[in-house]
């Protein structure tokens, strides 16, 4: 039976009253405005770049700060510019007008349903107030009270009023299916009648929600990545890696083109224009850039950006470049130490136009706050797990500190201790048997600074 979307496909009444329930809702979550472009501007070009130091490393390689935001696309009208937290495993639009920030939150009325994440989120050809996107989560099947299935699932999602609908294919399963992908939402779809590309079960299909009909088209082509399309879906950017001859990195049936060698090439973004494209590129040494090319000739880029030459700045969750205007992007990179990794508004040449995303604000505060200095060592042993997990650390010196358990959302969910820490080093042990299984977060506050190590919860 056909689904109703009446309200997916809504003629965009109610919607500010809808909206500012949704902001209410959702205050917390809202990016702070610091600076304005033309402070951000100073802060930036204030860096001496001369000889800057590659950024400091930790047990596992370059310290990446714990929220690191990535710009995925740009809406069809040039209003709003989709992202992910790659950290909170979370989703936001930002409107580029007024830099307000809406988080995304979906429901499917499953039960017992547990958010874990939202990604892949992917623009609609027609409507710019309208998004796809998969989300998984943790559902309750046999009724016990216990959230213990993983699942993914398929959702529409209206940015002016938060309002998300369930579409996963039923055929999938009556929860959602444990593996899916959204590859794309096809430019000749139309109200009424919606085509997506989805992958599932190693093949991929082409799904109309409307009648829940689901085709599959083939097999997943592992030897071919899409790094970016254009708006109009004129233009497509792939990697073929095939252990062939005919490998290598190609816009629409052209090679493109390296000056040197590169380790790899990641995202692309087409201007609103068509006739640039952006490329992320991992050389063989340093660290991520990004090479401008015109379209009609990807024989070498008219461009490179070296973000570590031109700011002393990194991008080590990935650059992600995505074009936002004809001659901007959106890029993200921070400097080094910085707890956050925003989106910035870049010129092709590399100038610094504005900070366009902030430290977002918990109720806590603990986002303000700095860092703890590498010498207390962290740690969560086991983690993944499934009943505890014992939180360690060390104390330079004596002082008041606590130790909390935050959710995605920033909300405390256990509070391990409060009070005078000694020197030394300490344990505390985080009984989550009555914990929904999902992603969490240990925060460790002390002598005025703050902590964070990310810690999963599995099913019981």
């Amino acid at each position: 039976m056909p689904l109703n979307f009446g309200k997916w496909h809504s003629n965009g009444e109610n919607n500010c009253e809808a909206l500012i329930l949704v902001k209410t809702f959702i205050t917390f979550f809202s990016i702070i405005v610091l600076v304005s472009s033309a402070s951000a501007q100073t802060a930036m070009d204030a860096v001496d770049s001369s000889g800057c130091p590659p950024p400091k490393q930790g047990i596992d390689g370059p310290l990446i700060p714990p929220f690191s935001e990535v710009a995925m696309w740009l809406s069809g009208d040039g209003k709003n510019l989709a992202f992910e937290v790659g950290s909170l495993d979370g989703g936001g639009t930002l409107n580029l007008t007024t830099q307000d920030t809406n988080w995304i939150i979906v429901h499917g009325g499953l039960p017992g349903e547990q958010l874990a994440a939202v990604s892949e989120l992917t623009r609609c050809p027609y409507d710019p107030d309208l998004l796809a996107l998969t989300a998984a989560m943790f559902v309750d099947t046999t009724n016990s009270g216990s959230s213990n299935v993983y699942v993914v699932n398929l959702f529409i999602y209206r940015i002016s009023t938060g309002e998300s609908h369930l579409i996963t294919p039923k055929t999938l399963g009556q929860y959602g299916p444990e593996h899916m992908t959204l590859r794309r939402w096809l430019s000749s779809s139309h109200y009424g009648n919606d085509t997506l590309i989805i992958g599932f079960s190693g093949f991929t299909g082409e799904y109309v929600p409307e009648t829940e009909s689901l085709i599959k088209t083939g097999y997943l082509p592992y030897y071919k990545t899409v790094l970016g399309t254009s708006i109009d879906e004129s233009h497509s950017i792939y990697l073929v890696d095939s252990l062939t001859s005919q490998d290598g990195t190609f816009i629409d049936s052209t090679k493109i083109e390296f000056p040197r060698l590169i380790s790899e090439a990641g995202n692309a973004s087409f201007s609103p224009d068509n006739k640039l494209f952006a490329l992320e590129i991992a050389p063989i040494t340093g660290y991520s850039e990004v090479w401008i090319y015109d379209v009609s000739n990807p024989s070498k880029p008219i461009d490179t950006i070296n973000f570590q030459n031109l700011y002393c700045t990194y991008s080590l969750w990935g650059v992600y470049p995505v074009f936002i205007t004809d001659s901007t992007l959106a890029v993200s990179m921070h400097h080094d130490g910085d707890e956050s990794s925003p989106l910035w508004e870049i010129t092709i040449d590399g100038r610094i136009v504005r900070q366009l995303t902030f430290l977002p604000e918990y109720p806590s505060g603990v986002a303000n706050e700095p860092a703890l200095q590498s010498s207390f060592h962290l740690t969560s042993h086991p983690n993944p797990f499934s009943q505890s997990s014992t939180i360690t650390f060390s104390c330079a010196e004596p002082g008041v500190g606590e130790v909390t358990i935050v959710n995605l959302l920033g909300a405390e969910v256990a509070r391990l201790f409060s009070g005078e820490l000694g020197a030394g080093e300490h344990s505390f042990q985080w009984d989550a048997s009555g914990a929904a299984a999902g992603v969490y977060e240990c925060v460790v506050r002390a002598g005025g600074q703050v902590q964070r190590v990310k810690i999963v919860c599995g099913p019981k």
